[in-house]
């Protein structure tokens, strides 16, 4: 009788209750829950940065061909100032709206011998391709800037 006993007594020692793995169980499920949900918002993460570097690259490039277009119309060539429009980046249309605001900045009291310099400010506000300037969706990106003549 005792060498029977002492058998199933050495079964039940090496293996795991139902209770014990059940418990294993759930505790792996909702390790795995946790991770699902960390990499889902790492995801979205992405996405609006991505989202955000081509809309500041759209809004450089404006802001670079705004520059160039002001250089030259100082030295001589024609002006022109496009305040909206679309530009490809990333495969995709970026819509963008350009303001600028003159400012002319006088010079100190004490100070007679300097000129006074005119100041433009110059805001470059980029939208996603899904988002529209009309419906008041906030940019994806704005760019500002100040040009002293």
């Amino acid at each position: 009788m005792t060498p029977r006993n002492t058998r199933r007594a050495a079964g039940n020692a090496a293996g795991f209750t139902l209770i014990e793995v059940l418990i294993a169980v759930a505790v792996l499920a909702i390790a795995l829950g946790a991770s699902l949900d960390a990499l889902n918002v790492f995801s979205d993460t992405q996405v609006r940065l991505h989202e955000r570097y081509l809309g500041h690259l759209t809004a450089w490039n404006v802001m670079t061909d705004h520059y160039n277009e002001q250089r030259a119309a100082a030295e001589g060539g024609a002006a022109s100032l496009t305040t909206e429009g679309s530009e490809d980046q990333g495969g995709r249309t970026w819509q963008w709206s350009l303001q600028r605001k003159e400012r002319r900045e006088t010079a100190e009291e004490d100070d007679t011998d300097s000129p006074s310099r005119r100041l433009a400010i110059v805001v470059v506000d980029v939208y996603s391709p899904g988002a529209s300037r009309g419906r008041g969706a906030a940019p994806s990106a704005t760019l500002q800037a100040i040009f002293g003549q």
